[in-house]
């Protein structure tokens, strides 16, 4: 099974990041989480780079979290994770809580 939730990159990511590490110890690649953040900051002009990117936080130990950012929505990312059954349990609690119920769940697929 796979666990999918939608986190504001940023603090956000880092915090469920902290939490998977000390929760669950599972760690993340911590460069791979900081080009995530630096990906959706905005550059000296101000713009920000509004193109996909996917980011692979880990894949070691059966276990394989991966992150992607839609095209136009560069300060969110969708997280998931597939091998940790905890973790899957555990992921959409940390979804997007400031949207409305139902613009945005945390999501399972087989």
């Amino acid at each position: 099974m796979v666990a999918r939730a939608l986190i504001d990159i940023g603090t956000h990511l880092r915090l469920v990041a902290l939490g998977m590490e000390c929760g669950h110890g599972v760690g993340l690649a911590h460069q791979e989480i900081q080009r995530a953040v630096d990906d959706a900051r905005p550059d000296e002009s101000g713009a920000v780079d509004v193109s996909p990117k996917r980011y692979l936080f880990r894949e070691a130990g059966g276990v394989r979290i991966e992150g992607w950012v839609e095209e136009h929505e560069p300060g969110t990312i969708w997280l998931a994770v597939d091998g940790h059954r905890q973790l899957e349990r555990d992921l959409p609690r940390h979804r997007r809580s400031e949207l409305a119920d139902g613009a945005v769940r945390g999501e399972r697929s087989s």
